[in-house]
């Protein structure tokens, strides 16, 4: 009977220890998402020269960062599930923008470069 006490509180403190190092690394995160963000703007600012769709996605990602960061300490996984939509509305606003691109250029083939 001891045993399995011993057993159950040891795995509640690693728990416990678990959720707390996840909870820690949240602002982190949020960081490299707005860092990123800015980032992907200028690589593609510099590559293409034009401003249009390539501000939305980092308008979204900035955004989400910082209400990532204003929920984080209160609410974890309403933070976590933010940031997560946030980054997947990022990607389909590129892979939209690019396949549309593509197909204005009259690439046809999938497998054909962009350029």
């Amino acid at each position: 009977m001891a045993v399995e006490k011993e057993t159950t509180v040891e795995a509640d403190v690693w728990r416990g220890e678990i959720e707390e190092l996840q909870q820690s690394l949240l602002p982190t995160l949020v960081v490299l998402v707005a860092a990123a963000a800015w980032a992907w703007l200028a690589c593609a600012l510099i590559r293409e020269h034009k401003f249009g769709y390539h501000f939305l996605p980092t308008v979204i990602l900035c955004v989400v960062a910082y209400l990532g960061h204003r929920l984080g300490p209160g609410h974890y996984a309403l933070a976590c599930w933010l940031l997560l939509l946030g980054l997947v509305t990022a990607q389909g606003v590129i892979v939209k923008w690019r396949s549309a691109r593509r197909r204005r250029r009259g690439c046809s083939r999938p497998d054909s470069p962009p350029w």
